[in-house]
């Protein structure tokens, strides 16, 4: 992902996937270092996640209205489609 920083709720994301719930409890590097508080949030690192796919999942996630363009192109699609 691009060095976009996007706040999410790990407990909102785990219900939308097995492997959010995966990526923050299990044996992933990332859940060990995901420790975060509300006020003291933690960073995950996403580097091969397309930043404009992963802020519109994330919204779509969260109940908020992400706006898709009028014309969006397959290749949009299939970045989603990896997340």
């Amino acid at each position: 992902m691009d060095d976009e920083r996007v706040r999410v709720s790990s407990k909102v994301m785990s219900l939308a996937s097995p492997v959010f719930i995966a990526m923050f409890t299990s044996g992933f590097k990332e859940s060990w270092t995901f420790r975060g508080t509300a006020s003291d949030p933690s960073s995950i690192s996403l580097p091969d996640d397309d930043s404009a796919a992963f802020i519109y999942l994330s919204k779509v996630i969260h109940f908020q209205d992400p706006k898709l363009p009028n014309n969006v192109d397959i290749v949009f699609f299939e970045k989603l489609a990896v997340l």
